[in-house]
């Protein structure tokens, strides 16, 4: 697979894939150890300043999201200057390729299943582990207050979009998708899991990632996947925090319990439209994306000689290792009047090529 990709795009004039399966990861290593590394910093800091860091970074909302934003800051600036030293080509993203509109709004299609039902997955699939006797271990900062939610804007949207994206659907990604479609969806999908370090987070982040996956796969283009997963969190952080108001508001008197929150009529009628949306958003995303679509160069079908010898059987069409043939390609002076690219006369049962 990765010895056609490189023969076909070098006959394209393409460049080759940037990054291998070493690259991916290496740049997954730095994602988890930045995590550690930065949590070490912060602890010594805290502790040397007298403050419990145990305190200081479960309880106060300041410190959480500082180390958060700071942590998605260095993540974007690691995968950048990634690109730089291996001279990836951000051309291998599709980030400098224009939006289709057909393609954008089926991406949006899959934006609120890939939220509302992963999170349904995860929630059965953690009830399920608790029941054998998981602990469910709740971390993070709740949503409360304006100024945690102009954090969550910065720190859960805006930066993981990119960082996150760059790194999986980008450097993780290109890495596996010369071993194939399933590598390249799966594997990136998987590390992006792992990556959250936590159960409940790890299911949902690989739900996620396997729609993140197909849906760059399929356009070649990276921005569907930073605008489909900053607006998958920024569904998480308008709820969470539409929800934490209503219930347990900063400093003010709750509205209604949880319990009578989710017992409301109106709240029950609302997650039902929301449910039916969901399936049918994923219905119609996956309808369209998986379906018959120009395919990508790594996808282009070989088109085999059924008689006699073809000396580009098994190289992707188009490509012609020593030199264009003198026979079969259209325009030739030797051959003019021949319609199909790799029709040699006299093959009996000659099939023309499939249209990529």
């Amino acid at each position: 697979m990765e010895q056609e990709i490189k023969r076909y795009n070098a006959a394209q004039g393409r460049q080759p894939l940037s990054f291998s399966l070493r690259d991916a990861g290496i740049v997954f290593s730095c994602f988890i150890l930045a995590n550690f590394a930065l949590s070490l910093l912060v602890e010594i800091v805290l502790t040397i300043c007298g403050l419990d860091p145990v305190v200081e970074l479960s309880q106060n909302e300041t410190t959480i999201w500082i180390v958060q934003i700071t942590l998605h800051v260095i993540l974007l600036l690691v995968s950048i200057l990634y690109y730089v030293i291996r001279k990836g080509s951000l051309a291998d993203t599709g980030l400098k390729k224009k939006l289709n509109d057909k393609d954008l709004w089926f991406s949006l299609c899959l934006t609120l299943p890939m939220f509302y039902l992963a999170n349904l997955v995860t929630n059965i699939i953690v009830n399920i582990l608790m029941m054998m006797g998981y602990t469910q271990s709740m971390g993070g900062v709740e949503i409360n207050n304006w100024f945690s939610f102009c954090m969550a804007l910065l720190g859960v949207v805006l930066l993981p979009a990119f960082s996150e994206e760059l790194v999986f659907r980008g450097i993780a990604f290109q890495g596996l998708k010369r071993y194939g479609k399933a590598a390249a969806i799966f594997g990136s999908a998987l590390l992006f899991g792992i990556m959250h370090m936590n159960v409940v987070q790890l299911v949902y982040a690989f739900l996620c990632g396997m729609l993140l996956g197909l849906v760059v796969y399929k356009t070649d283009n990276i921005k569907y996947g930073i605008i489909m997963h900053g607006l998958s969190n920024l569904l998480s952080v308008v709820v969470t925090f539409v929800v934490s108001m209503v219930t347990n508001p900063d400093g003010g008197k709750p509205v209604m319990t949880e319990e009578a929150l989710m017992s409301n009529p109106f709240v029950i009628i609302f997650v039902l439209v929301i449910f039916i949306l969901s399936v049918l958003g994923l219905i119609f995303g996956l309808k369209y994306f998986l379906k018959d679509r120009p395919r990508e160069p790594w996808e282009q079908p070989v088109v085999p000689v059924r008689y006699g010898i073809n000396p580009y059987y098994g190289v992707p069409q188009g490509y012609a290792p020593y030199g264009v043939p003198h026979y079969g390609m259209p325009g030739n002076p030797q051959n003019p009047s021949a319609p199909y690219p790799g029709q040699y006369p006299g093959m009996p049962g000659q099939q023309p090529p499939i249209p990529p």
